[in-house]
């Protein structure tokens, strides 16, 4: 059987860890929003059709994350997630509230999302992207462009409830980024096991190929040498010669 290269494993192992870890975090998400949204319809019944769309909307996308990260395309799925997520924030923002509306609120978890799932290069480009959708919504503002400028469904209960909402989608990225770490430090110190024991074998092993290079140049080649060294002093041509019969 033919065993893949270390690099091919390595990398089969982090697509493995990215696909399962977005998985989690996309459940998580999704079940958390729906809470939301369904505690909303109950305290304000008129908003249902608003709550319904938003719910399929993130269930469908979802779904096609967790379907396209199992498949091994879990960076793209990553991308497509946080994308879709920034524009469904921004859209619901916009017809219900802009700059002031429940989703805003919602923006930093997504920008974290990015550097736990992606990197710290990406973390950094989805940030000046929602920094950038943050200042067109205050110019649409400032100049009329927006249909609705407060939070539609404002009361102290709904407000406090997404301000909950966010606190909990970020203590589980949190904690979800405390585990991967540990993971991390804990395959680390594994692997510097591993490697300590290969460099024990290896010295053993040089030590033995030092014995065995000792052992054929001396304790096998010395008595070779000294009959080689006879052989050439030995009068061929006087074979009945004395010296000869002393030194055979």
């Amino acid at each position: 059987m033919v065993q893949k290269p270390h690099r091919e494993k390595f990398f089969d192992h982090e697509k493995d860890r990215r696909a399962k870890l977005l998985t989690k975090i996309t459940a998580v998400i999704l079940a958390i929003i729906t809470v939301l949204c369904v505690i909303n319809m109950i305290m304000q019944p008129e908003y249902t059709f608003r709550r319904i769309i938003m719910l399929l909307c993130l269930g469908a996308l979802s779904v096609a994350v967790i379907f396209l990260s199992n498949k091994g395309y879990s960076y793209i799925s990553s991308i497509f997630y946080i994308s879709f997520l920034i524009i469904i924030i921004f859209a619901f923002s916009y017809t219900g509230g802009g700059i002031k509306a429940h989703g805003i609120k919602l923006l930093p978890v997504v920008v974290l999302l990015a550097g736990l799932t992606l990197g710290k290069k990406e973390i950094w480009i989805f940030g000046i992207i929602t920094v950038a959708g943050i200042f067109v919504m205050l110019f649409a503002h400032s100049h009329n462009l927006i249909p609705v400028t407060e939070p539609i469904g404002q009361t102290l209960s709904i407000y406090a409830l997404n301000i909950i909402t966010s606190i909990i989608l970020l203590c589980c990225l949190v904690n979800l980024t405390v585990e991967e770490l540990r993971k991390a430090l804990k395959a680390s110190g594994e692997e510097i096991v591993l490697r300590k024991k290969s460099e024990g074998l290896l010295k053993a092993k040089n030590d033995k190929l030092t014995e065995i290079a000792f052992l054929q140049s001396h304790i096998v080649r010395r008595p070779v040498a000294n009959v080689l060294g006879i052989i050439n002093i030995l009068k061929t041509n006087k074979p009945g010669d004395p010296e000869n019969e002393y030194l055979i």
